[in-house]
């Protein structure tokens, strides 16, 4: 993947907003997007943190400093078992 979108915002009649819209507003809402860098290498057998493509780590901890929370666990495929723990 080339780069990887993330919805930072929300654009409404009644201007930007963060908050998810809800009701009438939703349907007019237009989503604010960055970019981030992506990566091309097949994560699917990683199961340490370190493993994943520096582009990924930089997603996740993005992830982690707009949502405020740490962010543990990470799914690196369809699979159950396709997960890592991010200590």
């Amino acid at each position: 993947m080339e780069k990887v979108p993330v919805c930072v915002a929300y654009s409404t009649k009644a201007g930007k907003t963060e908050e998810f819209p809800w009701g009438p507003a939703l349907e007019e809402a237009e989503p604010v997007l960055v970019y981030l860098p992506g990566w091309q290498k097949d994560i699917g057998a990683c199961r340490n943190f370190a493993d994943l493509p520096a582009e990924a780590r930089d997603y996740v901890e993005y992830l982690e400093k707009a949502v405020g929370c740490p962010i543990t666990y990470i799914s690196v495929g369809p699979s159950r078992e396709q997960y890592l723990i991010k200590e």
